[in-house]
């Protein structure tokens, strides 16, 4: 999946729309988002590795090779490593949270159903 995020986001920056570097750069970096918050840390990962290669390849000069003549470029996969550790964690994170509250409300129904059935056991019948 990442690696077609990837492709399709360069094709359409590089191919069809020739988008400037800024354009790209949170192109890839919303890909990134998206990767990590749906399938984690690992793919985002990968994908911020082959998203940074795409863009230092396609778009920043000199284009056509995997030579970062600025230095200043690095940061563009600084950001995709940190986009992608950072919205991975906070969606397991999130993920945690979820299955949490379900469990809770499982268990406060059980006990809520519990709790309703000896109620109904020990009430006196009714004249």
């Amino acid at each position: 999946m990442a690696v077609l995020s990837v492709v399709g986001i360069t094709l359409v920056g590089y191919r069809g729309l020739h988008l400037n570097q800024t354009t790209m750069a949170l192109a890839f970096l919303l890909g990134v988002l998206g990767i990590s918050a749906s399938w984690g840390l690992r793919e985002a990962v990968f994908m911020s590795v082959i998203a940074t290669l795409a863009f230092n390849y396609y778009f920043l000069p000199p284009i056509g090779t995997f030579t970062i003549a600025d230095p200043q470029n690095w940061i563009a996969l600084f950001a995709f490593l940190v986009t992608a550790v950072t919205a991975s964690q906070l969606s397991a994170r999130a993920r945690r949270g979820a299955r949490a509250a379900i469990e809770r409300g499982r268990n406060w129904s059980a006990s809520t159903l519990s709790a309703s059935c000896c109620f109904q056991a020990t009430t006196p019948p009714s004249c």
